[in-house]
C-alpha cells in the first residue's frame, strides 16, 4: 500500500517501495502483517478464494528484489 506517482517519488523509502508490471493476467496480491504500510508478507489469492503466503525463498530464487501492493 505504498502509492507512487507515475513521474514522482514514492512516499516510501527506496528500500521499502516496489513495483509490479502486469501482463494481463489478473491475480490478487496483498501485503499483510507489516509494521507499516510499506512492508509485510506477500499473499496470493488462489482459485478457492483462500490466501497463501508466497515463500521468500521463491522470491529470491526468481530474482525478485521488490514486490508491491
Amino acid at each position: 500500500e505504498c502509492p507512487v506517482a507515475v513521474l514522482g517519488r514514492p512516499p516510501c523509502a527506496p528500500g521499502n517501495a516496489a513495483a509490479v508490471n502486469c501482463s494481463g493476467i489478473v491475480e490478487s496480491l496483498r501485503l499483510v502483517e507489516g509494521e507499516t504500510r510499506c512492508d509485510g508478507w506477500l499473499d496470493l489469492a488462489i482459485s478457492t478464494g483462500a490466501w497463501r503466503r508466497v515463500p521468500g525463498e521463491l522470491l529470491l530464487k526468481r530474482n525478485f528484489s521488490n514486490v508491491c501492493w
